[in-house]
């Protein structure tokens, strides 16, 4: 089986959950094209992908999209961030099988926002499986004190690492019955990537472990032109090497400024994506020194300061799209009969198998007032998750 992993810094982590799908798959092949701190709409990148040549692809984005929709002053969660993604999916959908993971950040894990309530309606629509990780966090509740880590968007890696085994799994035994969406539109053509500028200049090269980057570095003054007519939604940076400000000058000539103010390293490369909190045609990115005006809105991870250093910027590739139907948002909305929760099902059930015997054994361990607490929690636990027996 050949897998597909787009995700945060929760696919990332190196004993989080992907570390359980591995453990149970553990002769599929992986592919990771995640990046944290950036939002969903980074993955538009990868529209002209031929998805054909894997067997199943995550997507991991909502713990993003929820910081950036909802705690980043001046970005909204507008209808062309929801087109974007509806594209994505639609797209990747419409070529192979798609597991959509539901990760909430803490501060929205006891009551759904609209990210994540929409995520799942659009992954019901388009024909993918959801996998509503905050009811599994839910049910781990009953065993652990917090299942969130110290970072707010990152459940524990014990946890994440258990549900990540369930899920695999679950793909091991469901796998020949679900299926993509068949009826999904294919809309590569509305994106471009523009990279044109990566064969020119300054080209700095990195690789890791987990991924590899091209970057142009450009300083105080240089301009990067752009030919497309298709409104920039983003580009690439590297966070350890860029503090700046730009300027993008679009097709109107209208200026925005941009801070991009990461905390710069000695060496290395964060790849990070830097959406505009408005999307529009633009002709140029100039790197400018300072700004005094006010501004609207800054991309997550940067300081709101420049530092002491020469301004710099590298730069990768900017991501380009137009619709036709941009306007057009019916698979967040409509009734879709397709059962897109038999995995999270399976998942929910192996959890709930595995809290509810831990509970028992404690309960048969424990004396006195212990062994009384833990009777209550066990008819709690029976109650919520509708248990029927002891076993």
């Amino acid at each position: 089986m050949n897998i597909l992993i787009l995700g945060t810094s929760n696919s990332i982590l190196k004993n989080g959950y992907v570390s359980g799908l591995k453990r149970a798959l553990p002769n599929a092949s992986w592919t990771s094209l995640s990046s944290g701190a950036s939002p969903g709409i980074q993955f538009s990148k990868y529209a002209k992908m031929d998805f054909t040549s894997y067997d199943l692809v995550v997507l991991d984005s909502v713990p993003n999209d929820e910081q950036y929709a909802l705690q980043t002053p001046g970005y909204s969660y507008s209808n062309q961030n929801k087109r974007i993604l509806l594209e994505v999916v639609s797209t990747i959908s419409s070529q192979t099988k798609l597991i959509v993971l539901g990760i909430a950040i803490r501060d929205f894990f006891a009551k759904p926002s609209a990210i994540y309530t929409d995520r799942e309606n659009l992954a019901n629509n388009m024909g993918a499986q959801f996998i509503d990780f905050s009811s599994l966090l839910k049910v781990y509740q009953y065993l652990y004190d917090d299942v969130y880590s110290n970072h707010p968007a990152h459940p524990k890696d014990e946890i994440s690492n258990k549900i990540g085994y369930y899920l695999g799994v679950a793909i091991s035994h469901h796998y020949d019955h679900i299926t993509n969406g068949a009826e999904c539109v294919d809309y590569s053509k509305n994106f471009e990537i523009v990279s044109t500028h990566l064969n020119e200049g300054e080209i700095r090269n990195y690789k890791n472990s987990l991924t590899e980057a091209q970057y142009l570095e450009c300083e105080k003054g240089h301009t990067v032109s752009i030919s497309t007519q298709k409104k920039l939604i983003g580009f690439f940076v590297n966070g350890f090497q860029t503090n700046t400000f730009i300027q993008l000058t679009a097709d109107n000539g209208a200026v925005l400024t941009v801070p991009l103010l990461y905390k710069r390293m000695e060496k290395g490369f964060l790849n990070l994506f830097a959406p505009l909190a408005t999307f529009q045609t633009i002709k140029t990115l100039t790197v400018v020194d300072q700004y005094e005006g006010v501004l609207q809105f800054k991309p997550r991870m940067t300081t709101g300061k420049r530092d002491i250093h020469t301004p710099k910027l590298q730069l990768g590739s900017f991501i380009h799209w137009d619709s036709e139907d941009e306007s057009n948002l019916t698979a967040y909305n409509k009734v879709s009969n397709s059962n897109h929760l038999v995995l999270s099902d399976t998942v929910k059930n192996s959890v709930t198998d595995e809290v509810l015997k831990a509970i028992q054994a404690s309960y048969t361990q424990s004396s006195g007032l212990t062994k009384i607490r833990y009777f209550f929690k066990l008819l709690r636990f029976k109650h919520r998750f509708k248990v029927t027996s002891l076993k």
